[in-house]
């Protein structure tokens, strides 16, 4: 799991601690910390109360966007089908 700097950039500028959210949502400062460091998943419904008291959404703070990686770029053509890419070795010899 990817740590959550969104959640601690949305915390840090209302100016809160872990302590503090913490304390709003009911759970304990190393909960907090754990799903900030990527260690913790949140239930939904806990993640719709940390979202409420940071006036965030929840696309805001927990959605992960897709991201290609560089080896599936080089695999995956624009219109989403495999390809392949000639390895070295491959080519026929006559």
């Amino acid at each position: 799991m990817a740590k959550n700097l969104r959640l601690k950039s949305a915390r840090a500028a209302k100016d809160m601690s872990q302590k503090d959210l913490a304390e709003a949502v009911g759970v304990t400062r190393q909960t907090i910390n754990a799903i900030e460091v990527g260690d913790y998943n949140p239930t939904i419904n806990l993640c719709k109360a940390i979202c409420k008291t940071l006036d965030r959404t929840l696309n805001d703070l927990f959605w992960e966007n897709e991201t290609i990686s560089p080896q599936e770029k080089e695999t995956t053509s624009p219109q989403g089908k495999e390809t392949t890419s000639p390895q070295e070795g491959d080519a026929d010899e006559n």
